[in-house]
């Protein structure tokens, strides 16, 4: 494993979750972000059970998938419509498939349908390659529930993270106290 390469894949990253405007976007980004803790760091109840890449993940291009399916998606779009572009560098995409369309509700299945047909579709560095199948498990475990895909949605993680930025002690008072 190329450790440098990663620890500056995860740097970009993380630089490029804060640069982004689309507030859908950032929510979906803070979510994927936390349930990524969740897998290498401290349980915070999104999964189950801690889950791993079978590859080291490219954090950039995740991040990339996820700021683009969330700035993109309609919940009008026609599914039929998806087209899966053939990219050797995705892997375990049967296992992807077979999880997001087994997913309740059909608003998360469909997103992350999208969700596939965006990262199939991003060029990924030679050498390296996304496990389709991890990324999914991650953005899945919090589109499967309405109240989180709600706040995303409607840009109200966004808002109460611009809250913070603005003023993070006035923050946390209004946590602790409204």
């Amino acid at each position: 494993m190329d450790e440098k390469y990663y620890l500056e894949n995860a740097y970009l990253a993380y630089k490029f979750k804060d640069e982004i405007v689309d507030r859908r976007a950032r929510g979906a980004l803070l979510c994927a972000h936390h349930v990524l803790l969740e897998c290498f760091v401290a349980p915070l109840h999104y999964l189950a059970q801690r889950i791993r890449p079978e590859k080291p993940i490219d954090t950039l291009i995740f991040f990339k998938g996820v700021a683009e399916t969330f700035s993109t998606w309609n919940e009008a779009s026609n599914q039929d419509e998806l087209v899966f572009t053939e990219n050797p560098q995705v892997i375990n995409r049967p296992r992807a498939f077979q999880f997001v369309t087994s997913l309740r509700p059909a608003r998360a299945s469909a997103i992350l349908l999208h969700f596939m047909q965006i990262v199939t579709k991003i060029a990924i560095p030679a050498g390296r390659s996304i496990d389709l199948d991890f990324c999914c498990r991650i953005v899945g475990a919090f589109v499967v529930r309405d109240d989180v895909l709600n706040n995303i949605l409607s840009g109200a993680i966004a808002n109460d993270l611009d809250e913070y930025d603005a003023d993070p002690e006035l923050w946390q008072a209004n946590a602790w106290f409204t």
